[in-house]
């Protein structure tokens, strides 16, 4: 990552400039997309009409860290919500999937390849968690 650039959280709210990192597929897992797509407000608006845009997408956006309930201090902490609400862990044997944000992305630099192999299998809930 360039000194200037700021890392890039893959799991962002839904708004005009962030990124359409992934859809969600039926088994709940994110179909990650190799191609950077910004979003704008018409999609935003054509692809919410009678749905809920986290359950169908996932987006990224710049890691606001500090201004983030997810931020711990030094670290984003969904990864190891993800593991303690869900027992995710990643399976070594997996190939990297695609993905249009990895040299800026956040859960990467923190955690490498395993961080790739975890992603697909959060969806926006896992944000969503607060710890107390």
């Amino acid at each position: 990552m360039k000194p200037d650039q700021k890392a890039t959280c893959p799991s962002a709210e839904p708004k005009a400039g962030a990124v359409l990192l992934g859809v969600v597929k039926q088994n709940g897992e994110v179909n990650l997309l190799s191609q950077r797509i910004e979003i704008d407000e018409h999609f935003i608006e054509t692809a919410s009409q009678g749905r809920d845009l986290g359950q169908r997408f996932r987006f990224a956006s710049p890691c606001a860290a500090k201004g983030c309930a997810n931020w711990s201090g030094h670290h984003c902490m969904v990864l190891d919500i993800a593991r303690q609400l869900a027992h995710i862990e990643p399976h070594v044997d997996e190939l990297l999937p695609a993905c249009s944000i990895r040299t800026t992305c956040r859960w990467f630099m923190q955690e490498g390849a395993d961080a790739c192999r975890i992603c697909p299998k959060i969806n926006t809930g896992f944000a969503e968690v607060e710890t107390v």
